[in-house]
C-alpha cells in the first residue's frame, strides 16, 4: 500500500496539477495515520487480545483503500491515505507481538524478518500491476490508479479470511488469567505438530511462573521503560528513529527521483520499482537466518553500518553523474538488500526485549516515537531536497539517512541484547527451572505450564 501511494502520486501530479513536493505531503499523511494507528491498536492488542485486533485492523485499511479509489480530489485522497496508514500502523504492533509469541526461539529471528519482509512482496506485485494499470496506452489515466487501490481493498478482504483460522496467543491468554483456553490452544497446536512429524514431542525443559491480572496503564509502561529497561529503551529508540528516516525518506521519494533526475515516465516506473522491491525482500529473507546463528548484536550493528556506507557511496556516484536510472536503482536495491534486514531487526528487537504484559504497547510506543521523530518529517524534507532539482540536495538527504543509521549501529554496540535462541521470558525476565506439572493434554503432548517468574525488580509471584 505504501508503494502504491508513492506510484499513484506521480499520476496525480499531472492529473490534479499538484506541486513537486506533493509526494512528501502524501507520505506524511500516511505516516501520521500509521503513528496514531500503531499507538491505538498497540494498546488495544495488549488489552483485548492479538486475534481480535488482527481481524479488525485489515478492515481499516480496506476502507482507506476504497476511499482513495473513488477520491474526486486531494482532500478525499488524503483521508483515504491517512486511513490506510492508520490500519498499517496497527499491523506493526499487533502482528509483531503475535509472531514473536508463536515462533520457537531457535528460528524467531529469521521468521520475524521474513514476515516483515513480505511487505516487499506486495511492493513487487504493485510494481508489476503498475506496468499495466498506470500505462495510459492500456488504461485511461484517470482510471488506472483507481483500479490499483480497488485491488488493494480486495486483497484486504483476503487477509481477513486467512486470519479467521489463527488462534489467540497462549501467552496473552495466560497473562489475562484464561488458563484453560490457553491450555486448549497449546494442545491443539501441539497435536497438529505431532500429526505432522509423526512422533511425540519432548517434555519441556523448564516451566515459568506467570503473574496474571497485571493492570497495564501508560504510567506502568513508562515506569518499566524508564526504570529497569531504560538502556533497552535507548537502544530501541535509536534503532527505530534511524530506520524510519532511512526507509520512509528514500522510499517515498524514489519515484520522484526517477522522474526528476532521469525523466522516467509513470508508464516505465514499474520497471524500476520492481528490482528495488525484490532487493528488499531477498535481503530480509536471506540474511534473516544469520540473526539466529551469528547473533543479534553483531548482525544488527553490521547491517546498520553497511547500509549507511552503501547509501553514501550511491550518493557520491550520483553527485558525480556516474549513474543512470537503472544503475541508480540497482545501487539502491543493493543498499536495501542489507537495510531491509536492519529495519526488520529494529522491530524484532523491540518485540523481544520487553516483558509480555507491555509488548504490544512497547512496540507501538517506540514505533510511534520513531515515526513521529523520523518517519513523518523525513518524506517532507527529502521531498523538498529532491524537488529542488539539485544533485547536492539528494546527496545531503542520503548523508542524513546514513548518519542516523551509524548512530543506530553505535547504540546496538553499547546496549544490544543478544536474544538469539532464548525464550522471550528469559530475555525480559528471570526464568526459574521447576518441575513440570501434570499434563491435561493427550498422551505424547507435553503440558503448557502457566508459571512464570519475573525479574527480581518486578517483585510479585503468583
Amino acid at each position: 500500500l505504501m508503494q502504491l501511494i508513492a506510484l499513484a502520486t506521480l499520476t496525480l501530479h499531472d492529473l490534479w496539477s499538484l506541486p513537486a513536493t506533493t509526494s512528501g505531503v502524501f507520505g506524511t499523511a500516511y505516516m501520521s495515520g500509521a503513528v496514531l494507528g500503531c499507538c491505538f491498536f498497540g494498546y488495544c492488542a495488549d488489552r483485548f487480545g492479538r486475534k481480535r485486533l488482527s481481524l479488525a485492523i485489515p478492515v481499516v485499511y480496506l476502507g482507506g483503500s476504497a476511499i482513495a479509489s473513488v477520491s474526486p480530489g486531494v482532500f478525499t485522497f488524503l483521508v483515504g491515505v491517512f486511513m490506510i496508514g492508520f490500519g498499517i500502523g496497527g499491523e506493526y504492533a499487533a502482528l509483531n507481538s503475535a509472531v514473536n509469541e508463536f515462533i520457537p526461539a531457535r528460528v524467531r529471528g529469521v521468521v520475524d524478518l521474513a514476515v516483515n519482509g513480505t511487505f516487499w512482496c506486495g511492493s513487487a506485485l504493485c510494481s508489476v500491476v503498475a506496468l499495466f494499470a498506470l500505462n495510459s496506452s492500456m488504461v485511461p489515466t484517470n482510471l488506472g490508479w483507481r483500479v490499483m487501490f480497488s485491488l488493494a481493498a480486495l486483497a484486504s478482504i483476503v487477509v481477513v479470511i486467512v486470519r479467521l483460522k489463527l488462534p489467540e496467543s497462549p501467552r496473552w491468554l495466560l497473562m489475562h488469567g484464561r488458563r484453560a483456553e490457553a491450555e486448549r490452544t497449546m494442545c491443539s497446536i501441539e497435536m497438529a505438530v505431532v500429526k505432522t512429524v509423526k512422533a511425540p514431542l519432548p517434555d519441556p525443559e523448564y516451566t515459568v511462573t506467570v503473574k496474571c491480572g497485571v493492570e497495564v496503564s501508560p504510567m506502568y509502561l513508562i515506569r518499566k521503560l524508564t526504570g529497569e529497561f531504560r538502556h533497552r529503551s535507548i537502544l530501541t529508540l535509536a534503532l527505530m528513529v534511524s530506520q524510519a528516516v532511512f526507509y520512509n525518506g528514500i522510499n517515498f521519494t524514489f519515484a520522484a527521483v526517477m522522474s526528476s533526475f532521469y525523466r522516467v515516465s509513470q508508464e516505465q516506473l514499474g520497471y524500476y520499482t520492481l528490482p528495488f522491491a525484490v532487493g528488499n525482500f531477498l535481503g530480509a529473507s536471506l540474511l534473516g537466518r544469520l540473526f539466529d546463528t551469528v547473533g543479534r548484536k553483531l548482525m544488527i550493528s553490521a547491517t546498520y553500518s553497511a547500509s549507511a556506507l552503501l547509501l553514501c557511496g550511491t550518493g557520491l556516484l550520483f553527485l558525480f553523474g556516474k549513474l543512470t536510472a537503472m544503475t541508480h536503482t540497482i545501487c539502491l536495491a543493493g543498499v536495501f538488500f542489507v537495510a531491509s534486514a536492519a529495519a526488520g531487526s529494529a522491530m524484532l528487537t523491540v518485540a523481544e526485549v520487553f516483558p509480555l504484559e507491555v509488548r504490544s504497547m512497547s512496540i507501538s510506543m517506540f514505533w510511534t516515537v520513531g515515526q513521529a521523530v523520523g518517519g513523518i518529517p523525513s518524506p517532507v524534507l527529502m521531498g523538498y531536497l529532491v524537488g529542488a532539482g539539485a544533485r547536492w540536495g539528494l546527496l545531503l538527504a542520503y548523508a542524513i539517512c546514513s548518519a542516523l543509521m551509524l548512530i543506530g549501529a553505535a547504540a546496538e554496540c553499547l546496549y544490544g541484547v543478544d536474544c538469539s535462541g532464548q525464550s522471550l521470558e528469559s530475555i525480559a525476565a528471570e526464568v526459574r527451572v521447576t518441575e513440570r506439572p501434570g499434563s491435561g493434554c493427550p498422551p505424547g503432548i507435553p503440558s503448557f505450564s502457566h508459571e512464570k517468574k519475573y525479574s527480581k525488580a518486578s517483585g510479585d509471584l503468583v
